[in-house]
């Protein structure tokens, strides 16, 4: 049997997958709630509410391996797009991370770089990300039953994660152009730390809630309680193929 812990940082990005759950029971931990079940047999999965923000992320996901000793890791939720390519209900899943806000450039390093540990970019698990990359070709293939190349596309590519809600065009500019991401969000370079350092395989997916610019509260607050079910089919996937 598999053991897969799903961190949201939200109640919003993980109310679908909880209501799908065929929960056995519920931990309760310093503000943390551990609801444990499963979709399909011969797999168990541990899913939590993080809260928002890097430090949120970082003791869940080490609450999460050290008290039910999860064999791999999937973040899902909301984030803003800093390609131009994407939109709004698209679905982004990492190929690697960053963290945009960790700077010791003033000791000559890049931004990003952390020095401990020698990475700037944490890499998902091949493996989940072949699993992905399988859905998306049957989904391709199958687009009139579910909608994904008419609608909401799946794309490949970088996440960057930082202490802030990124809504103006500077800081999404600073992003694109100094670590090549393609979406960014609060939380999933801190879990995929944290993943590293214990050495259980990670993937990060998001869905695009807004633009990162002017306007990206007013469509955050439009689009988040719509769009967030998106991933859930590539979820199921990577869930049955174990």
């Amino acid at each position: 049997m598999k053991t897969f812990g799903i961190i949201a940082a939200m109640d919003e990005e993980i109310v679908d997958l909880k209501n799908m759950l065929e929960l056995d029971k519920i931990v309760d931990k310093p503000k943390l709630k551990f609801y444990i079940g499963s979709l399909f047999e011969n797999q168990k999965i541990i899913l939590v509410k993080s809260g928002i923000g890097k430090v949120n992320a970082a003791a869940c996901t080490q609450s999460l391996i050290d008290l039910f000793n999860v064999e791999y890791i999937i973040n899902v939720g909301v984030s803003g797009a800093v390609s131009n390519n994407l939109k709004i209900g698209d679905l982004i899943v990492a190929n690697d991370l960053v963290q945009y806000d960790f700077d010791l450039s003033a000791f000559d390093k890049q931004i990003g770089f952390i020095p401990d540990l020698e990475q700037r970019f944490f890499e998902s698990d091949k493996k989940l990300l072949n699993l992905i990359n399988d859905f998306c070709l049957v989904a391709g293939k199958n687009s009139d039953d579910n909608n994904y190349e008419k609608k909401n596309k799946i794309y490949f590519g970088r996440i960057a994660s930082g202490d802030k809600f990124v809504c103006n065009p500077s800081d999404k500019n600073f992003i694109r152009n100094n670590f090549g991401a393609d979406c960014v969000e609060m939380e999933g370079a801190a879990i995929a730390q944290v993943a590293f350092i214990n050495k259980i395989p990670f993937v990060v997916i998001r869905v695009i809630s807004d633009g990162a610019d002017q306007n990206a509260v007013k469509f955050y607050d439009e689009s988040v309680d719509s769009v967030t079910n998106n991933y859930l089919d590539i979820v199921k996937h990577i869930l049955k193929s174990y």
